[in-house]
């Protein structure tokens, strides 16, 4: 099983705080993991760092 971490740079946060947003990009990253190969794709998103209470999201991606 591996481990991927996509995150998204501050001038584009903005659009990702849309929850369809969301929800269509990890659906589009699971499609784009199992294109490629993996047939087990698990997807979460994180909304914020360990430490902080700015708004960094990032999707975690567990496949194998």
């Amino acid at each position: 099983m591996a481990y991927d971490v996509i995150t998204f740079p501050m001038e584009v946060r903005v659009f990702v705080k849309n929850p369809d947003v969301l929800s269509l990009l990890a659906k589009k990253t699971r499609k784009l993991y199992r294109q490629a190969g993996y047939r087990k794709v698990y997807t979460y998103w994180h909304y914020f760092g360990d430490k902080s209470h700015v708004y960094h999201p990032h999707l975690n991606v567990l496949y194998d």
